[in-house]
């Protein structure tokens, strides 16, 4: 089994991560118009990873996991990683996301989210702030709006300076929608 695993991901790290390391390194993402937009292979990145295990490989099989001990998980995502740092952390951010949930949600929100998430078609994602930079989660106030179309519009609000693409931004206020049946 371990042979197998390690194979596979050398397999995924010489077939799809390497080739994209020097274009996704020339094309970050990008803010426009209010929108982030990322390298088109993300998805494609997300998908490989999320239909061959990599996202679910340390879980448990009763959330859908591979449920490989976690050096195995751990050198396998080394070896992702080693290809495309970039590129993997995608995959990660969202075993991250499914962990979370997996560990302190209810069973209604893990049968929701779990499964999306570590089959590469929901993507996680994470904020980190700096409380001694100026940018603390305790600055910040977020209210959630339903709307009629099936999703929440969310408001946030920095109340001091915090870093958005490596640019300070003072009082920094964003409004986006989640619409989890409809993320890729």
């Amino acid at each position: 089994m371990i042979d197998l695993a390690i194979d596979a991901a050398m397999q995924l790290a010489k077939d799809l991560m390497f080739p994209l390391l020097k274009e996704m390194d020339q094309t970050p993402p990008e803010l426009i118009d209010g929108q982030i937009n990322v390298h088109p292979n993300v998805k494609k990145v997300l998908r490989e990873c999320g239909e061959g295990g990599w996202i679910a490989s340390s879980f448990p099989l009763e959330h859908g996991g591979e449920q490989f001990p976690l050096i195995i998980s751990h050198l396998a995502r080394f070896i992702i990683a080693a290809a495309n740092y970039s590129a993997s952390v995608y995959a990660d951010l969202s075993a991250g996301a499914a962990h979370l949930i997996s560990s302190f949600g209810t069973t209604e929100l893990i049968h929701q989210f779990v499964p999306n998430l570590l089959r590469g078609q929901w993507q996680g994602t994470m904020a980190l702030t700096e409380p001694q930079a100026g940018s603390s989660l305790t600055d910040i106030t977020t209210t959630a709006y339903p709307t009629n179309d099936g999703f929440y519009r969310i408001r946030c609000f920095f109340g001091s300076q915090i870093s958005r693409f490596g640019t300070p931004v003072e009082k920094f206020l964003c409004n986006f929608h989640i619409n989890f049946h409809d993320c890729w």
